[in-house]
């Protein structure tokens, strides 16, 4: 549900921290703890907020894109990739946050896992990828290399896969 600064500002008590304090608090939680669990649930707490838009603001001045981008290139764990990634997925369609992912090398970085295996990982890339174009970064998204991937993956099995990877295709 997308929510106004109104609504949100009506429905948080008092006493309770800001939006923008509370996610904070997710990104500092995921920067400071050494735990998994602590850490996976800190990403996916900030993914599930980068689908509102009017969190973006927010999560653009607490540099998450950069650590959704950085999760994605660094962890080992698909499970906090997949969370990361969600993140960027969801805050692609936000314009400011497109240009910090375009220019941080995020495509060549988010391309990198549709080879992950995991068809959910896949999925969201591709989401994101798609989300992702537009004049600037086409040329950077649809490389024959994407494009070489893309059009093996409408053959997929998954339906979801094939139907993604045609609808990408399309735009070419």
């Amino acid at each position: 549900m997308f929510q106004s600064k109104r609504f949100i500002e009506k429905n948080t008590p008092a006493y309770a921290k800001s939006r923008f304090q509370f996610l904070q608090q997710l990104v500092t939680e995921y920067q400071e703890s050494s735990d998994t669990e602590v850490r996976k649930t800190a990403v996916a707490h900030l993914a599930n907020f980068a689908y509102d838009p009017i969190n973006h603001r927010w999560l653009v001045q607490l540099n998450a894109t950069d650590l959704f981008l950085d999760i994605v290139a660094e962890t080992e764990d698909n499970e906090l990739r997949q969370f990361a990634l969600g993140g960027l997925c969801n805050i692609a369609i936000d314009p400011e946050a497109q240009h910090l992912i375009a220019t941080g090398d995020g495509i060549p970085l988010i391309a990198s896992t549709l080879s992950s295996g995991s068809p959910d990982i896949v999925l969201t890339a591709m989401t994101t990828l798609y989300l992702l174009i537009n004049p600037s970064t086409k040329p950077y998204i649809l490389t024959s290399g994407i494009k070489a991937y893309l059009t093996s993956a409408v053959q997929s099995a998954n339906p979801r896969i094939s139907n993604l990877a045609g609808a990408i295709l399309e735009l070419v």
